[in-house]
């Protein structure tokens, strides 16, 4: 992490002045250790297709009932379980923009820590 032009090294001000003499230090030593015991850690593991798109307000929440009145209504030609499970094998739209506007709820939550799935 870069701060006010100091290399900062596990949290603390470092001698070091670039990343690859960082890189560099690193092989020599053999890396350094986490700043934090990721045990005390609450973590979150998303993919970010599938998250958010950060548009979920103006589309109607799929309620229980909802769900209830789509299985049981005669004449269902409109709304297609299949189509519904293989749509889950496209892209979703979800964005990091999305991500960002959902940090509040996923610290609510009690989250600390974001492991993020591959970005595409």
């Amino acid at each position: 992490m870069v701060d006010r032009g100091e290399l900062l090294v596990g949290g603390r001000p470092s001698s070091l002045r670039s990343v690859p003499d960082l890189l560099s230090r690193a092989r020599q030593i053999g890396g350094w250790a986490s700043p934090r015991d990721w045990r005390d850690e609450v973590l979150y593991f998303l993919l970010p297709d599938r998250f958010s798109d950060g548009r979920e307000d103006t589309r109607p929440l799929l309620t229980r009932e909802a769900v209830r009145s789509l299985r049981t209504r005669p004449g269902r030609n409109d709304w297609s379980w299949r189509d519904w499970a293989e749509s889950g094998k496209r892209w979703q739209g979800g964005t990091l923009r999305g991500i960002r506007g959902r940090l509040d709820y996923l610290q609510d939550l009690g989250v600390t820590a974001l492991w993020i799935g591959p970005v595409f």
